[in-house]
């Protein structure tokens, strides 16, 4: 299992949970970090200013040491760092200019380098539409591999089974391809 986290976008939605637009980071961090917690211990305890709960017992384990890898879905200036502090890596989403995604790349690593932490240990997850037809769905593909992204997770069209079925042709066609390479 691979966690993806975000914080929100939507200041209604974020507010509905009883948290402040502006502490949404900070909920969402001392959120993680009570799961961590339970995963960790046989009995966890766990008091922070948006996360309290006395000793219980939760099972069962993850079977990873830290429990599944959490992956941070964001495109700020923070989220280079807030993945170097307490998260496993970078759910991106199609639709961010090449350069951007190069660019938070960039600071993950260099934020992960000064966390004390392997860069190689990251995920670096990026969930695509890929047009069926389009001769560029290869390099496209090729391209984001070598920007460092380990996974590439298709899109599919909700509730099309006629194009879904074309969909998963066209995947199928270039994770063939893109294994080779």
């Amino acid at each position: 299992m691979i966690l993806g986290i975000g914080a929100g976008v939507v200041v209604r939605e974020v507010e509905d949970f009883g948290i402040s637009f502006d502490d949404r980071w900070k909920a969402l961090r001392e959120h993680l970090s009570a799961i961590r917690a339970i995963w960790a211990n046989d009995v966890a305890e766990f008091e922070g200013r948006f996360v309290k709960f006395g000793p219980l017992r939760s099972w069962p384990k993850p079977l990873q040491s830290r429990g599944p890898p959490v992956l941070e879905g964001a495109f700020s200036g923070y989220t280079a760092r807030r993945i170097a502090e307490y998260g496993d890596g970078w759910i991106a989403w199609d639709g961010i200019a090449p350069d951007k995604i190069q660019e938070i790349i960039d600071q993950i690593r260099i934020e992960t380098q000064r966390a004390g932490r392997c860069v190689q240990d990251l995920d670096l997850t990026i969930v695509i539409r890929v047009p069926m037809n389009a001769a560029d769905s290869h390099d496209r593909i090729a391209h984001l591999r070598a920007a460092g992204f380990g996974r590439i997770v298709f899109l599919m069209s909700p509730n099309e089974p006629k194009l879904q079925w074309e969909e998963l042709s066209c995947f199928r066609t270039l994770m063939k391809r893109n294994s080779t390479d």
